[in-house]
C-alpha cells in the first residue's frame, strides 16, 4: 500500500537530467522549500521514469508549486545503510513569487486619483 503527501513551497533548486541504471532511465532531482522564516524545511524529491517530462514542465526556480510524492527506502548491503527517497509524481505550479509586502505603516491610506485630477503635489 503507498502513501501519498503533499508539499507545498518555492523551488530553490533544479538539476539537469540525468540517466540511469542499465534502461538509461530518466531522473530529475530537484529541491523545494517552504521558506519558513526560523526553521525552513527543504526538501530533495526525485522524479524518474514517464513523469520526468510532465514535472520538468512545472518547474522554474523561484515558483510556489505543490509537489505530491510518495516516499520510499531501499537498503544497501554493501554499505549496511538505508537510504530514504521522497518521489515526486506530480508538481503543480502555483504561479510566481509574490511581489514583496512593504513596511510602510502610511501605505495604502491616500485617496486613489482620478485620470482627470491633478497630481496632488
Amino acid at each position: 500500500m503507498s502513501n501519498a503527501y503533499t508539499f507545498t513551497g518555492r523551488v530553490v533548486h533544479v538539476s539537469s537530467v540525468e540517466y540511469v541504471g542499465e534502461k538509461n532511465t530518466p531522473k530529475l532531482s530537484f529541491v523545494v522549500s517552504d521558506e519558513a522564516e526560523k526553521w525552513p524545511t527543504e526538501i530533495a524529491f526525485d522524479a524518474i521514469g514517464k513523469s520526468v517530462d510532465n514535472i520538468k514542465r512545472e518547474l522554474r526556480q523561484g515558483e510556489q508549486v505543490t509537489v505530491s510524492f510518495d516516499v520510499g527506502s531501499r537498503y544497501w548491503e554493501k554499505g549496511d545503510r538505508w537510504f530514504t527517497t521522497a518521489k515526486a509524481f506530480k508538481v503543480e505550479s502555483l504561479g510566481s513569487k509574490p511581489a514583496p509586502q512593504s513596511d510602510d505603516p502610511n501605505q495604502g491610506d491616500l485617496p486613489p486619483l482620478d485620470s482627470e485630477d491633478e497630481i496632488p503635489f
